[in-house]
């Protein structure tokens, strides 16, 4: 049942997507930037679904800047409407956003939209200000 509404959304939405039945995660793909990326949804908790794109790992940011980083990833939070960072215990950073099931059509796409938006946020903005690598993001 839970994969069905994502599923249904997705199709709604008519965007492609694949499922791996392993992880519980639906793939779609955007273009950001010329870069393909992964947009990754999956059922969270039983009330939850977690909408995210993977941005890269810490430690693929010089140390001396990895703080800086982390900093304007949470002025970014601040400032930018419904656009979330975040890191995981791996070091992962994402642009990431849960939604309650009980969403509609209409908050899904929004979220979804907020997800690129970090997304490109990230591309734009914090990677260049601060010497990322292009081929280190979305790893």
């Amino acid at each position: 049942m839970e994969s069905e509404q994502i599923r249904t959304w997705l199709e709604l939405m008519r965007l492609p997507y694949e499922y791996d039945e392993e992880t519980r995660t639906y793939v779609t793909t955007y273009d950001i930037e010329g870069r393909s990326v992964r947009v990754l949804i999956s059922p969270n908790k039983p009330e939850w679904i977690k909408v995210r794109v993977r941005l890269g790992r810490i430690d693929k940011i010089p140390e001396e800047n990895q703080l800086s980083v982390l900093r304007e990833m949470l002025v970014q939070n601040f400032e930018l409407d419904d656009v979330t960072f975040s890191m995981d215990d791996n070091g992962v950073l994402y642009s990431e956003n849960d939604i309650p099931r009980s969403s509609n059509l209409e908050n899904f796409h929004s979220e979804m939209t907020a997800v690129v938006l970090g997304s490109l946020t990230f591309v734009r903005e914090i990677g260049p200000k601060y010497g990322l690598d292009e081929k280190d993001l979305f790893e």
